[in-house]
């Protein structure tokens, strides 16, 4: 069965990472063309997802 993902990390993990390596990650696990649109898509989700305040449960 295919993985339900294309890329999993941990939070700390995918912060240190830069968007390039993600997009890679990305790319190497789909299973369909890419295009400018999706790799567009792709570099502002994980624009907002780096961005997101972080928050603690107390």
């Amino acid at each position: 069965m295919p993985e339900r993902f294309y890329y999993s990390d941990s939070i700390s993990v995918f912060l240190t990472k830069t968007t390039n390596e993600i997009i890679g990650k990305l790319a190497r696990a789909a299973q369909h063309d890419i295009n400018d649109e999706t790799t567009d898509s792709w570099v502002e989700e994980i624009d907002v997802l780096k961005n997101a305040p972080s928050t603690t449960v107390s």
